[in-house]
C-alpha cells in the first residue's frame, strides 16, 4: 500500500495581484511535488468567491490587493471553507500583523521564497495528518492546535541547518 504522505497532491488557489509576487509563489508552487496550483485570483474578493466554490485544501493570498485587503476576507474564506489552511502573504518584511487572525494557518512575507515553501510544507505536514486534524473539531481546531502557533518558519530553517551539517 502506497504511504499517503508520498502520494498525495494537494490543490493550492492563488490570490495575489502582483504579477512579481504572483510569479515568485507559482514558480514554488511548479517546483513543489506535493503542490498542484488550482485557480488564480487576481484581488482578494475573487480569493474569496473561488474558496467558497472550490472549498481547496490550502490558498495563499497576498494582504496588499487593490481594494479589499486580503485580511478583510479571511473570516468570510474560513467560514466559507473551514478545512482550507489559508497562508496570508505580508508585502512588507514583518507578517506578525496578519498572525493575529486566528483562521490563519501561517502569515509570512513575499520577500522571504524559503519561508513561503516552509510554510507550504508545514500545510503539508498537517493535511498529512487527518487522524490529528479530525481530533478537533472544525473551526476551533485552530484556536486550540498548538501546531498553529508554532513558528515554522524556524522550524525548518533549523531542519535545514542540520541536513547541511549532516
Amino acid at each position: 500500500m502506497a504511504d499517503v504522505a508520498t502520494t498525495t497532491t494537494y490543490e493550492i488557489v492563488i490570490g495575489i495581484a502582483d504579477p512579481s509576487q504572483s510569479g515568485v509563489v507559482e514558480r514554488i508552487v511548479e517546483h513543489h511535488e506535493r503542490l498542484e496550483q488550482g485557480a488564480m485570483a487576481s484581488n482578494a474578493m475573487m480569493t474569496a468567491e473561488v474558496v467558497s466554490q472550490l472549498k481547496p485544501p490550502l490558498v495563499i493570498l497576498a494582504d496588499d490587493s487593490p481594494g479589499i485587503r486580503g485580511s478583510d476576507v479571511i473570516k468570510e474564506m474560513f467560514e466559507a471553507s473551514p478545512q482550507t489552511m489559508i497562508i496570508m502573504l505580508a508585502a512588507g518584511s514583518d507578517p506578525s500583523y496578519l498572525r493575529v487572525h486566528q483562521e490563519v494557518f501561517q502569515a509570512v512575507t513575499i520577500m522571504n521564497p524559503a519561508g513561503i515553501r516552509d510554510a507550504l510544507d508545514s500545510a503539508i505536514e498537517y493535511l498529512d495528518s487527518p487522524e490529528e486534524a479530525e481530533s478537533v473539531d472544525g473551526p476551533s481546531r485552530r484556536k486550540h492546535d498548538r501546531r498553529l502557533r508554532q513558528d515554522w518558519s524556524q522550524v525548518f530553517a533549523e531542519r535545514r541547518e542540520a541536513q547541511r551539517r549532516t
